[in-house]
């Protein structure tokens, strides 16, 4: 089975927003210090966590507005949040 060159093409838009997020909320998790044993308070989490939340809604509007499919969003998502870390 081969994955026709559209689904590829709708894949790829929500892997590289979902890489940036992701990248981008490990790496204030490793400058904010909440890899260390004593953890942070909640205003560093949700710091942390609105990059996160913003890839997510925006994959909903995706969804939503019928440009994409589900299953291309999905897998775009989890593909680059994989490369991502």
């Amino acid at each position: 089975f081969v994955f026709p060159y559209c689904c590829l093409r709708k894949c790829y838009t929500c892997s590289v927003e979902a890489s940036l997020m992701t990248f981008l909320s490990l790496w204030l998790c490793g400058k904010l210090g909440l890899f260390k044993k004593t953890g942070g308070h909640v205003w560093q989490q949700v710091i942390i966590y609105t990059p996160l939340i913003a890839a997510g809604l925006i994959a909903l509007t995706r969804i939503r507005d019928y440009h994409h499919n589900f299953v291309d969003i999905t897998a775009g998502a989890i593909l680059g949040s994989t490369i991502a870390v």
